[in-house]
């Protein structure tokens, strides 16, 4: 698996851009997931990206806190189904705020240490 974390938003923490991750196991991410639990769910200055090379799998969790699945969409649904999940509309986003909260500032700066990131620049849909 790769990492993709989409920092279009820094607070000084780094250069804005696409940091790509080498390839890493289950493990792995899960550890980086869980060591960043706090700054992943708490702020809005990045996208954040998984993807499989091995099934074309892509999940990608944006600044808008919604979740889109690339790939083995069958899979993705049943996965989600036997979560508790069903099938349905949202509402709209009505007056959604983006949060850079500067207590996540060191998490922000560290997890820019995490891999050895591949650092690409941004594209125009990446851009606030």
């Amino acid at each position: 698996m790769l990492v993709l974390y989409v920092l279009h938003t820094p607070r000084g923490e780094g250069e804005p851009g696409r940091y790509e991750s080498e390839q890493i196991d289950h493990a792995a991410l899960r550890a980086f997931l869980d060591r960043y639990a706090a700054y992943l769910t708490g702020d809005g200055r990045f996208d954040l990206w998984v993807i499989s090379p091995e099934t074309g799998a892509l999940l990608a969790w944006d600044r808008h806190n919604f979740l889109h699945a690339y790939g083995p969409i069958d899979q993705f649904a049943a996965t989600l189904r036997a979560l508790g999940f069903q099938e349905g509309g949202l509402p709209p986003l009505d007056g959604h705020m983006h949060y850079y909260r500067p207590e996540f500032d060191p998490e922000a700066e560290a997890i820019l240490s995490a891999f050895d990131w591949l650092r690409k620049p941004l594209r125009p849909e990446d851009e606030q």
